[in-house]
């Protein structure tokens, strides 16, 4: 199973929270969907979804919880590197 974490910061809090996502994938009628989350037991909820139409994170398919002050661009930011890195998600050349 795929995991990568994410840093973020948190209402009320003066040190940053690592969240770690796990990845499930689900086939649909259009193609995959990479759908990255916190565990169910995770104080803070944290969602992204990344479908076959997407070549890079999209910041507006982040779900996170409100206590989480960090903005979307820069969790996506986060994750790209995180998943380049872990060849998790490839650039492709056309």
């Amino acid at each position: 199973m795929n995991t990568i974490s994410v840093s973020v910061r948190v209402k009320n809090k003066a040190e940053i929270i690592n969240l770690v996502l796990f990845q499930k994938i689900y086939s649909t009628s259009t193609g995959l969907v990479n759908h990255w989350l916190t565990n169910n037991n995770s104080e803070y909820r944290l969602e992204v979804i990344i479908d076959k139409e997407d070549f890079v994170v999209n910041p507006t398919k982040i779900i996170k919880a409100l206590d989480i002050e960090t903005d979307e661009y820069k969790i996506a930011e986060q994750m790209m590197v995180e998943l380049l890195e872990k060849d998790v998600f490839q650039l492709q050349n056309y």
